[in-house]
């Protein structure tokens, strides 16, 4: 009845790759979370803060289009789709989905396999449950901060 609630005594972040492209080397804001093969979870405890996810593809190196925040105290999550926006870190002026990281940034002629940068804005909410997984709802990331509160 008088359940006391405590509070982790870490910041913890969980990175989910649901896109069908292996990611290698994945950092963020300093940990590593080592390489993510298709539909694996890594979980590292981390110091919070806000910073883009960093990772290889076999053609090169990319970020995360916006700052991932990972709050204090807190079980944050992160979910990579084939829809996710990255930036070639050779040519940060371009956007371009996940699944066309094959050719994201790599040519000087435009690509259609990329994706504007008038997608949907940050201002749309980020924060969708785990069970919301409609590829085609929103070309937005997915990243999830909970409290240790389970009902």
């Amino acid at each position: 009845m008088g359940e006391v609630e405590t509070q982790p005594e870490a910041t913890k972040f969980i990175m989910l790759n649901n896109s069908g492209t292996l990611l290698l080397n994945v950092t963020w804001n300093g940990t590593h979370f080592g390489d993510l093969g298709k539909g694996l979870t890594s979980e590292q405890i981390v110091q919070d803060g806000g910073a883009y996810i960093f990772f290889e593809i076999e053609n090169g190196e990319y970020r995360t289009r916006d700052l991932v925040i990972g709050e204090k105290y807190k079980s944050n999550r992160y979910t990579f789709f084939h829809n996710t926006n990255i930036v070639n870190l050779k040519n940060t002026d371009k956007i371009c989905l996940l699944s066309a990281a094959l050719t994201c940034g790599n040519s000087s002629s435009s690509s259609d396999n990329s994706s504007s940068s008038s997608s949907n804005p940050s201002s749309s909410s980020n924060n969708s449950s785990s069970s919301s997984e409609d590829s085609s709802s929103s070309s937005e990331d997915t990243w999830q901060s909970s409290s240790s509160e389970e009902d």
